[in-house]
């Protein structure tokens, strides 16, 4: 099965798929992927045992979340209520969740989620935060 990574991240793989599957052995115990990001190698190959990693905790979140059927539920229920109120005064508000004291205790799904809309609506679905760690991508006017 070849799916799509579920997020765009800078130094993506996506373009280099082929080429790094010339490299890859053909068969293998585990897959090891330290600097994960978007996944692309991961999920074209969708191993049966993969040990996964990067110093994202946000995007780590969104992993752990689709590795528990019930964090994955509750992160697809907060991504609809995003989908209903999307707007680019939405995209603001939360964008600056991660500025508040509560941040750190939000549940993993609901950090998750955020990750997801934030990549889904802000400008070129970069992923960029300040030297304070807050994430400050503006929103994505789409045409």
């Amino acid at each position: 099965m070849n799916a799509k990574p579920i997020v765009k991240w800078a130094g993506g793989k996506r373009q280099l798929i082929n080429e790094l599957l010339s490299y890859m052995p053909k068969e293998y115990n585990a897959y090891f992927e330290p600097f994960v990001g978007g996944g692309a190698l991961l999920f074209t190959l969708m191993p049966d045992v993969a040990t996964i990693n990067d110093v994202n905790e946000e995007l780590l979140a969104v992993y752990e979340c689709l590795a528990s059927e019930e964090n994955y539920q509750l992160m697809l229920k907060d991504l609809d209520e995003h989908e209903k109120q999307h707007s680019e005064e939405h995209y603001y508000e939360v964008r600056e969740i991660d500025r508040t004291l509560d941040f750190s205790k939000l549940p993993i799904w609901k950090r998750a989620a955020r990750t997801i809309y934030l990549n889904k609506s802000c400008f070129n679905g970069l992923y960029r935060v300040n030297k304070e760690g807050y994430f400050n991508v503006p929103f994505g006017k789409k045409n």
